[in-house]
């Protein structure tokens, strides 16, 4: 295992831990600010985008949904990964609006069913999300890969670290192929990376 391998380990293990002594109301409470900071305007004007990337939150995960529901109301077009089966990949495809058409996919994860594909490049924002991150940008995912493989064709598409500001830490890690945050949103606010927009470095 190389130095950086083993790096990621030691972080994976110690979010981990951290992650398991929040409380579901912390997490309710901090999902709301960070959706809130997200409807804002300014500086990102999610409600401005064609379409925007996102995920469907696992319940350690910062919840969206809200956010969701509301780009729909802009009119903006809410994308979520899904599993293809013929490219072994995930990729975007159009979330519905009726919640109860989303299905577990391969990795238990709710997801678009049928599967309505959408072009990389129609995709202005993706939302990610991760077990930590740093003030640069590097993210530090779930060691599969998967969303790694998911924005390589992105092209122009902003792409934006979502987290609790306790996901925050110094130094990630980083390889050659870790696809790197241009923005952050935290509950303490939004930055562009590594340059603090909104909000302190908490």
């Amino acid at each position: 295992m190389s130095a950086i391998d083993s790096g990621k380990s030691l972080l994976r293990r110690r979010m981990r831990e951290q992650r398991s002594v929040v409380s579901p109301r912390m997490r309710v409470e901090e999902s709301g600010m960070i959706c809130a900071w997200l409807m804002r305007p300014e500086p990102l004007h999610l409600e401005s985008a064609r379409a925007v990337g996102m995920y469907w939150p696992l319940p350690w995960e910062v919840d969206l949904r809200p956010l969701m529901r509301w780009l729909r109301t802009m009119g903006v077009e809410v994308v979520l990964p899904a599993f293809d089966e013929e490219s072994g990949r995930y990729r975007p495809a159009s979330a519905p609006a009726d919640e109860k058409l989303l299905l577990p996919g391969r990795q238990g994860i709710l997801e678009p069913d049928p599967k309505k594909w959408v072009k990389s490049t129609d995709i202005d924002f993706w939302l990610v999300p991760g077990l930590a991150f740093d003030w640069d940008g590097n993210r530090l995912g779930h060691g599969g890969g998967w969303f790694d493989r998911l924005l390589e064709p992105a092209g122009k598409a902003c792409l934006c670290g979502v987290a609790y500001s306790w996901e925050m830490v110094d130094s990630v890690p980083r390889e050659q192929h870790d696809i790197q945050m241009t923005w952050m949103v935290t509950d303490k606010g939004v930055f562009r990376a590594p340059r603090l927009v909104g909000g302190g470095r908490h």
